[in-house]
């Protein structure tokens, strides 16, 4: 658990944005990203327990509620999911990042990116989000929003990949236009 932090009470979160454009990957660590398909629900919910497990975004989920929480992101819980937006990074046959986007209230949104502890700094989701951008852009799309949780190490990772702080992102609310 994070330092301080009481599992299952919430930290403030902010809402980012970036352009959406077409971003070079770093051709020797890019991982090469796979579609997010919804039989890999089951493997994206374990990634989730083992990234979230501890940080400040840890709110004490099981691994089952974990796996319902994918399946329900990939049907439609914040919106449809835009699996041509959305991928997986595997290693040894296990999924070890992962960016999913959907359309929350008419808005793109990174719902999750998450990488596998061991696999951490290793410019995984940096990569991945910058798939999830270029497919957008490709798509017509010309921002991408996520919401992240104050002090969360993750922002620092969107700030470099172009992510500006939007304002507070109280439950529920669409992103500020």
């Amino acid at each position: 658990m994070h330092e301080g932090h009481e599992v299952g009470k919430p930290f403030a979160r902010v809402w980012m944005k970036a352009a959406t454009g077409r971003f070079s990957s770093d051709s020797d660590t890019a991982p090469s990203g796979v579609p997010v398909r919804s039989e890999y629900a089951e493997a994206i919910g374990l990634l989730m327990k083992r990234a979230y497990e501890g940080t400040i975004d840890d709110e004490g989920e099981t691994l089952d509620q974990c796996i319902q929480e994918i399946r329900d992101t990939i049907a439609g819980k914040y919106g449809p999911f835009l699996k041509d937006a959305s991928f997986i990074a595997c290693f040894e046959d296990r999924i070890v990042s992962a960016s999913l986007v959907t359309m929350w209230k008419g808005k793109p949104l990174l719902a999750y990116s998450m990488t596998d502890p061991d696999c951490q700094r290793c410019g995984l989701a940096g990569s991945l989000i910058r798939m999830s951008l270029n497919a957008l852009a490709d798509a017509g799309i010309s921002e991408l929003f996520l919401v992240v949780t104050v002090g969360n190490h993750a922002q620092n990772l969107y700030s470099r990949l172009g992510f500006k702080i939007l304002g507070s992102a109280p439950p529920q609310q669409p992103p500020p236009s």
